[in-house]
This record gives C-alpha cells, sequence and structure tokens, in this order.
C-alpha cells in the first residue's frame, strides 16, 4: 500500500508564489494555530463533546487544506463527521492517526522556513 501525501507540494509552492515575504509567517501561524487545535480536540475528545469535536475538527480541516496538508485534511473530515453524527465512541484512535499525521506536516513544513 502506497504512503498518504502529507504534503501537496504544488499547493506549497503557490502558496510560496503568493505569500511571497510572509509565506514563513503563514507556515508559523499554521503550526500554532494547529497545536492550539489538537489540544482543544483532545479536550472535546475527552469530555465526550461530541459537538465540539464536530467544530473542531471542522476548523482544523480547513486550515490543513489551505496550507496543502490532503491527509491531515481528510482524517480531520472523519473526525467531524463523527461529532456531527454524534458517533465518537472509537474516536481516540482516529485522533491518534491525526495526532500522528500531524506531526509529520509539521516536520515537513518547518523544513520549509527559509
Amino acid at each position: 500500500m502506497m504512503g498518504h501525501q502529507h504534503l501537496d507540494t504544488d499547493a506549497l509552492e503557490e502558496l510560496r508564489d503568493v505569500m511571497e515575504d510572509e509565506f514563513d509567517c503563514l507556515i508559523e501561524t499554521f503550526i500554532t494555530d494547529a497545536d492550539k487545535k489538537l489540544i482543544a480536540l483532545r479536550a472535546a475528545i475527552e469530555a465526550e463533546d461530541a459537538s465540539e469535536v464536530g467544530k473542531v475538527s471542522h476548523s482544523f480541516k480547513g486550515s490543513c487544506s489551505n496550507i496543502g496538508a490532503p491527509y491531515l485534511s481528510e482524517l480531520c473530515k472523519e473526525s467531524e463527521d463523527k461529532g456531527r453524527n454524534q458517533d465518537i465512541s472509537n474516536i481516540q484512535s482516529l485522533y491518534l492517526q491525526i495526532e500522528e499525521e500531524y506531526l509529520q506536516v509539521k516536520q515537513l513544513l518547518s523544513q520549509q522556513l527559509s
């Protein structure tokens, strides 16, 4: 089975072209925001708050999509759907996948900084 695409390099290059000198700031802001979203998602899961899981996952999904992290966005969509369907009974393993994928994305994005 082939690995997942952690980063869409074409999307990142397009962002770099559009953002120019602000590209590093964009990446740093994404990382800071994503760190907070992971904490919020974990808290929502621990509180068994399906609605909050859905909201946080939706927001995180959009950020991941915008920065060019397709697999992380896909995982967040799964989490969002679970929250919306009020079924977070087995969400812990999905959270661990999100966390693991985010760490990969974070490392790769950090390498993009000048």
